[in-house]
């Protein structure tokens, strides 16, 4: 996760099609990579004083009030030099009926200084859950696995990648503990739950699910096969940069859209979450306070495949990452890369399908050429994308039929201005899917997503070590704000049953800024802070947030501030915590008051009608 800021500077082609166009390096400005400021992935020596010091997400699940069965995957496992090699730990599940299924997920770092990193889990090969470490401090997240509760029963094998690495002449020594704990709540699960998964992506030299997109290799296919009588399938992604990516955003393009296809069909388009890791741009603005999205990726997208059962139920699924060849070409580098990895849930009967066919069939997708423009010693950059999909099948079983209907729209806008000292980064990202079975089978998926990222920094560095390779000494000063707006809203229901509910609207912002000494000990722009002469910051998050699990409901309403205002006390501290959740079992559980008055009606009309 240590990524280089000012990354590639390249034309994008217009996207109609699969594969995507990569011939020819376009004309851009001359040195125009020389001309922003370097974003680095930071980590430094100083220790927090309080070793049992947390920090959290912020976004907590409904909770039964029921005693749990509690299932402790690991405790405290030790991520030393661990690189990609996966713990593994088998634990027992026992085969109950379960309302809610919750995943935790505690880190503690030690041992001395360390970068944030990734960590992946796994259940026989399953992704369970993606997210990353807090630099310095503890750290605590959750994610909900009730969909999956037909799948995690008995022997259960996890596998736990957290791929942390030593750099003993730096003094990068630090390890992490890892507890994981499986939280089971006894009662009637949702109604309809997924009846198989298929984990996508699995990596013999791994072991475990996940692939590496790269520009040697920036698109992978996987065969699938539906099992006879699937009448629902979705897909589920999760996705992140890397390398000179990590800060995709900050990118010349900076538009990576995730694009898939069910054999020669545009099925989806997967726009990534903006991830700020607790090292990133300033890592003192992440202590004690994380960004949004970040300790657990809870923006999870996924995509309905109902509608593809008209080609059959075998297919060649490929997913591509837009503009990673010409980045490459640009940079003149392989150091970028996304990692992905997912499955699909799949609902089947012994109802078999008879015939399936498209009534509609329409999709595309477009990605504009940016617009340079000269500003100052600097230059300005604009750029957009927009995408549409719209499917409709009908699908005939042995018994009875279904008429699956699936839209999926959006588009993102960037606009950026850069000079050698001064970035401005615009990001917009709107998104949204809906999914409506009708026939003999009613269940309907909606989710969308709407960020704003706004980064308005300087910088300058003035290199106090010779030679050009790693590593390279600079004084370094640093001053900014950073605010990351999200609205996410998804609803998956059966019948009239809603299953699963968030309504998430999160706010983070930032100001302030540190100066000292860093050494740049790779090519990545990962670089370590070994003096620290001024350091102010002021993060605010804002989030509130209501969750429906299989109808017990969360509605969450938290702000937190931190502050950091020394360089030896660099963990900050908080200046205000305001935290409320309510939790209800309500007896109705549509997604509406409409809803529910309407269903009260359609009882009384019955009861009439039958009486």
């Amino acid at each position: 996760m240590k990524a280089l800021g000012y990354v590639a500077l390249l034309l994008i082609t217009l996207t109609l099609a699969f594969p995507l166009s990569t011939h020819g390096i376009p004309q851009v400005p001359a040195n125009i990579a020389n001309e922003r400021p370097l974003l680095f992935n930071l980590t430094a020596f100083f220790r927090p004083t309080d070793p049992i010091f947390y920090s959290f997400e912020a976004l907590q699940p409904p909770k039964p009030n029921s005693t749990p069965i509690v299932v402790t995957v690991v405790n405290n496992a030790v991520f030393n030099n661990s690189g990609l090699t996966p713990y593994n730990a088998t634990v027992y599940v026992p085969p109950k009926n379960y309302s809610l299924i919750l995943l935790n997920v505690t880190i503690n770092e030690s041992n001395g200084a360390q970068y944030d990193r990734t960590i992946y889990i796994y259940a026989n090969n399953v992704t369970v859950f993606w997210g990353s470490t807090q630099e310095l401090l503890n750290s605590t997240a959750w994610a909900d696995l009730t969909l999956l509760e037909n799948f995690l029963r008995g022997n259960v094998t996890f596998k736990i990648v957290l791929p942390n690495y030593y750099v003993p002449k730096y003094n990068i020594t630090g390890i992490y503990k890892v507890t994981v704990k499986l939280i089971l709540y006894p009662g009637n699960p949702p109604p309809d739950l997924p009846n198989y998964v298929i984990p996508l992506f699995y990596n013999s030299t791994f072991t475990y699910p996940m692939t590496i997109l790269t520009p040697g290799k920036p698109n992978v296919t996987q065969v699938i096969t539906l099992p006879k009588g699937t009448y629902n399938a979705m897909l589920v992604l999760y996705m992140k940069g890397g390398g000179l990516d990590e800060f995709w955003y900050a990118s010349i393009p900076a538009i990576r859209n995730l694009l898939v296809y069910y054999d020669d069909y545009l099925a989806g388009v997967v726009e990534p979450y903006p991830v700020v890791y607790t090292g990133g741009i300033n890592l003192f603005w992440w202590k004690p306070v994380p960004s949004a999205n970040t300790l657990s990726f809870h923006t999870v997208q996924m995509i309905p495949l109902t509608p593809f059962l008209a080609l059959g139920n075998r297919a060649n699924l490929t997913f591509s990452i837009t503009n990673l060849v010409l980045s490459s070409e640009i940079l003149q580098s392989q150091d970028l890369s996304w990692d992905l990895s997912g499955y699909i849930l799949v609902w089947n009967s012994s109802n078999a399908v008879v015939s399936a066919k498209f009534i509609k069939a329409n999709g595309y997708y477009l990605d504009s050429s940016p617009i340079f423009g000269a500003l100052g010693t600097g230059y300005t950059y604009d750029e957009g994308s927009k995408f549409n999909l719209q499917y409709e099948t009908l699908i005939n079983f042995s018994k009875g039929y279904e008429i699956v209907s699936y839209t999926l729209g959006g588009g993102v806008n960037v606009h950026q201005v850069f000079n050698p000292v001064y970035d401005y980064v615009l990001l917009n990202e709107i998104e949204s899917v809906s999914e409506t079975v009708t026939g003999s089978h009613q269940m309907s998926y909606s989710s969308s997503i709407d960020v704003g990222l706004k980064i308005p920094f300087s910088a300058f560095a003035a290199k106090i070590s010779s030679g050009s390779v790693p590593p390279i000494n600079y004084s370094y000063i640093q001053n900014g704000t950073f605010s990351l707006r999200t609205s996410f809203l998804s609803n998956l229901t059966v019948g009239k049953i809603t299953v699963s509910y968030m309504n998430l609207n999160e706010t983070v912002s930032s100001v302030g800024g540190f100066g000292g000494v860093i050494t740049v000990i790779n090519r990545y722009g990962g670089a370590v802070l070994s003096e620290l002469t001024q350091n102010y910051a002021v993060t605010k998050k804002i989030l509130n947030a209501v969750i429906l699990a299989n109808g017990y409901t969360a509605k969450e309403n938290v702000t937190l501030v931190g502050v950091q205002n020394s360089t030896i006390h660099t963990q900050g501290h908080y200046a205000e915590v305001s935290v409320r959740v309510t939790q209800s079992a309500p007896t109705v559980t549509n997604s509406s008051l409409l809803q529910d008055l309407l269903y009260v009606i359609e009882i009384i009309i019955r009861f009439f009608f039958t009486s």
